[in-house]
């Protein structure tokens, strides 16, 4: 079988043909894919275990029309064909979150540091706050702490009785 490309946006993955997601996958709203059956994990060795016993029954087992022991094999093979790559792309996804972690904060270091710096050499060059206007300000919005509403007092306590 051929391999296909699959592409998104920046993003192109390459798989066996057979394991590319039908056509309709990615448009469905979410009450169509709430209707979809759901189906356990090993799809894929219920369809294997099923061939195996159609093939052993022979003639005294009529499937339903259109399925044969190839089919089921076939279509097991997709289902966890496609489980695998969804788990690699899982994988791939968490390896970007994280690198995107680590360059983001490379990146803000650096801004960090311009900041750090313009706010020393304003000292001797007032005029350098007027290049850097905009960053200062988004800087400064970026370092303000969220206000917080005020906690609820707590209601006083009941007075014991007298005696």
């Amino acid at each position: 079988m051929a391999d296909k490309t699959v592409k998104y946006g920046n993003v192109s993955i390459t798989v066996p043909e057979h394991l590319v997601p039908p056509d309709e996958a990615g448009t469905l709203s979410a009450v169509e894919v709430s209707r979809i059956p759901r189906s356990p994990r090993s799809v894929g060795t219920l369809c294997d275990l099923a061939a195996d016993a159609m093939e052993r029954a022979g003639k005294t087992f009529q499937a339903p029309a259109g399925v044969t022991a190839d089919s089921l094999r076939k279509a097991g093979e997709r289902a966890d064909g496609m489980d695998l790559v969804i788990h690699d792309l899982e994988v791939l996804l968490n390896r970007y979150k994280q690198g995107n972690l680590l360059v983001d904060a490379a990146a803000f270091a650096l801004v960090r540091q311009i900041n750090d710096q313009i706010k020393v050499q304003s000292k001797q060059n007032p005029e350098l706050t007027q290049f850097f206007a905009q960053l200062l300000q988004a800087m400064t919005k970026l370092r303000k702490p969220k206000e917080e509403p005020a906690p609820t007092p707590a209601p006083a306590p009941t007075p014991a009785p007298k005696r």
